[in-house]
């Protein structure tokens, strides 16, 4: 049973409103956009993981894909957790191609491509940190003696994987995709005692999505970019264009000539994906938006949906989660 969709990572959202707002000959557009390649790969990876997971009992299996959870003074992020009445077990997916060597001894992973070389941390003391944060997290809540797995999962089928020394322990780690459900199975019969009860996973389930937190991070300062570098206005939802125009109540694109009533709320989540600010006045989003009438802003702001706090001369709206 999946408790907590898979979606579109933030980071992907803040460069994607950042590149619709970029000049197109801006120079740090390719960087962006290279950047954004980079996430999407590692996006794509962790979907193609689902297919696999659907094949679990959907009555024995809680899963939560993409969960940031607080651990002291920092946070730490899981790819997948999927919970069983024996077992928890955390998924690092990792989606790079060519041919990859683990090495212990230098704790990195290596990927071969042709002649070329190239060095990645090593996702074994990644996810080997996370159980331990993990083991942390739930000992605050009172989960605890519930054994803690992970595996690392290569999620590109054609991915030659490698070990500088062969070792079982690691190697019982390391799986494609196709065969996690195996993996998976096998667990079960090391672990074959239940420890929790079907209330106590849903308890537990719950808690986790209450203790996720979504993380923005500060795209604009990145990229050494002022919100004054993006174009403004209300995107055109179909083809993109800016800035739509607003005609007897309706944003209509000059290019595409798309009519929408709430093509707004597009670009409003746009302040808030490249701002980071937590919450957005009348002046913030006329400027942002292209709105000289103050009572036009209001009436919009007021129809968004976004809770606010302050008297009308003062007010903000408050973003909701992204």
């Amino acid at each position: 049973m999946i408790i907590k969709e898979r979606t579109k990572p933030t980071v992907m959202l803040q460069l994607e409103a950042l590149l619709r707002r970029l000049p197109a000959q801006h120079r740090k557009r390719s960087q962006i956009e290279a950047d954004l390649a980079r996430y999407t790969a590692g996006y794509n990876g962790e979907k193609s993981i689902d297919y696999h997971l659907s094949f679990l009992p959907e009555k024995e299996f809680f899963i939560l894909h993409d969960l940031r959870l607080p651990s002291a003074s920092h946070f730490f992020q899981m790819d997948t957790l999927i919970l069983h009445a024996n077992f928890i077990l955390i998924l690092e997916v990792k989606n790079i191609s060519g041919t990859l060597v683990f090495d212990q001894n230098f704790h990195q992973l290596i990927r071969r491509i042709g002649e070329k070389e190239e060095a990645f941390p090593d996702p074994f003391l990644q996810a080997a940190r996370h159980k331990k944060q993990l083991q942390q997290w739930l000992a605050t809540k009172y989960f605890n003696d519930i054994p803690l797995e992970f595996l690392v999962v290569i999620s590109s089928p054609s991915t030659l994987i490698k070990m500088v020394t062969f070792n079982q322990s690691f190697y019982k780690k390391i799986v494609h995709s196709a065969v996690i459900c195996d993996r998976i199975n096998e667990l079960l019969l090391i672990q074959r005692s239940p420890l929790l009860e079907q209330t106590s996973i849903r308890r537990l389930s719950r808690l986790l999505q209450k203790n996720h937190t979504i993380k923005l991070k500060p795209v604009l300062e990145q990229y050494q970019l002022k919100l004054s570098d993006c174009s403004t206005g209300v995107y055109c939802p179909s083809c993109l264009a800016l800035p739509m125009n607003r005609i007897h109540g309706k944003w209509v694109c000059r290019e595409c000539t798309r009519q929408s009533e709430k093509a707004y709320l597009s670009s409003l989540e746009d302040y808030f994906l490249l701002t980071n600010s937590p919450a957005i006045s009348n002046k913030e989003f006329r400027s942002f938006l292209n709105i000289h009438s103050k009572t036009m802003a209001f009436n919009l702001l007021s129809a968004s949906g976004l809770k606010h706090v302050n008297a009308r001369k003062s007010r903000v709206y408050l973003r909701n989660n992204l």
